[in-house]
């Protein structure tokens, strides 16, 4: 396996303009080792350098 490669997988069709912004987010957040996803998004293959956190912005709201 890669352990350079994030895979991650939407539950959901997203718009090109959002997936085009969540790289940026990405690709911006690697370089501190965390990544902040969208509750939308599953993380399929994760570096091992990395930590993934998901943002449940739904239960937030409640």
């Amino acid at each position: 396996m890669m352990s350079d490669v994030l895979v991650i997988k939407s539950r959901h069709a997203v718009r090109p303009e959002r997936l085009r912004e969540l790289r940026r987010d990405i690709l911006t957040q690697k370089e501190t080792g965390v990544i902040v996803l969208p509750s939308c998004v599953d993380a399929v293959i994760v570096p091992d350098d990395i930590k993934i956190v998901i943002d449940d912005e739904e239960r937030e709201e409640r």
